[in-house]
């Protein structure tokens, strides 16, 4: 991938981040819903997407490049939706979401490199860089609790089934 796009993609990862100030305060149920539900369907999206790659050794560079474009938009989309899912109104609530979202573009950032190496990556390399990559989203996630220790957005987490789902 030029240089260039390098750059933008960087760009917008940082413009990603950058929007998170401006980001609607809600209510932690709220903001848990959104971003479980998000977090969720994403994860499941992406195995769905993956698992081809895991089970094919046939897999060709091309098919490899189409899998990590539908990544690519998949993972904007998933960040698009921790953008609306606004802020968790708590303590610390902007630097939560932050993280969030800060675990979103790695993930991303990852996909741009990923994209440059793929002519040197087996499919079932990238299956498992990817499924890592995934896993590492799903981490954050998980540990906001001990990270940030808010017993509002921790009772919040648990009444939403979505939230179970997630899984890093």
């Amino acid at each position: 991938m030029p240089r260039r796009a390098l750059i933008a993609c960087a760009l917008a990862g940082t413009a990603l981040l950058a929007g998170t100030a401006g980001a609607a305060t809600v209510q932690p149920v709220t903001w848990a819903t959104q971003t479980c539900t998000s977090l969720s369907t994403w994860q499941h999206t992406l195995a769905r997407r993956t698992a081809a790659l895991a089970q094919s050794p046939a897999t060709t560079h091309q098919q490899l490049l189409a899998t990590l474009a539908q990544l690519r938009a998949d993972g904007a989309t998933l960040g698009k939706a921790i953008d609306l899912a606004g802020t968790p109104a708590v303590p610390q609530g902007p630097a939560i979401q932050a993280t969030i979202k800060q675990s979103v573009a790695a993930f991303n950032l990852a996909l741009v490199r990923d994209v440059q190496q793929a002519g040197n990556l087996s499919p079932a390399a990238e299956f498992a860089a990817i499924t890592a990559q995934s896993k590492a989203v799903g981490s954050a996630f998980i540990h906001l609790g001990t990270t940030y220790h808010q017993p509002l957005l921790d009772q919040a987490i648990d009444q939403v089934p979505a939230c179970a789902l997630v899984h890093g």
